[in-house]
């Protein structure tokens, strides 16, 4: 046991007596504390101490490693499609949730079609460059409509014949 040392039970228990207290049972009480009598003693124990948290940081450290040295990247928090939806647009010509406005409905559409119509419009939809819409972005607005769920996805809004898409 490194540095304790086992005091005998008669001197605990006349140091019991003298206090008036009840003698003690059992195994002899361990005394673990440094013995540090000069300050040479007392840079050994620091250093053992310092080198002891050194290495179980270390091992942490190398824990949090894929085992190549490489610390994990953070990962982009997730984008919320349905948000993006609202705050690029989609939904003033959309609706909120693809019924149609002043463009058609959307619901149905396939993130495949919802990509090809945003970057190669048909129709008077304008256009949306990777700068005005990154492809993140585009990825999962295409993934928010095409799990919109509703009536035929072409049907048209209500706002007169000269309306086209």
């Amino acid at each position: 046991m490194g540095g304790c040392v086992a005091l005998p039970i008669a001197n605990a228990n006349a140091s019991a007596t003298a206090r008036g207290s009840e003698p003690l049972a059992g195994p002899p009480a361990l005394n673990c504390a440094p013995r540090l009598s000069s300050r040479g003693d007392l840079m050994r124990f620091l250093r053992k101490q310092f080198l002891f948290v050194f290495v179980i940081v270390a091992l942490l450290l190398l824990a949090a490693c894929d085992g190549q040295g490489n610390m994990p990247t953070p990962t982009a928090p997730a984008i919320d499609g349905a948000q993006l939806f609202v705050t690029k647009g989609c939904a003033v010509c959309h609706g909120n949730q693809g019924q149609g406005d002043t463009g058609p409905a959307i619901i149905h559409h396939t993130e495949a079609q919802v990509l090809k119509q945003v970057r190669e419009p048909s129709g008077v939809m304008p256009a949306f460059d990777a700068a005005s819409l990154s492809d993140a972005e585009l990825a999962a607005i295409a993934s928010f409509v095409a799990a919109l769920e509703g009536n035929d996805g072409h049907a048209e809004p209500d706002h007169g014949a000269d309306h086209m898409h």
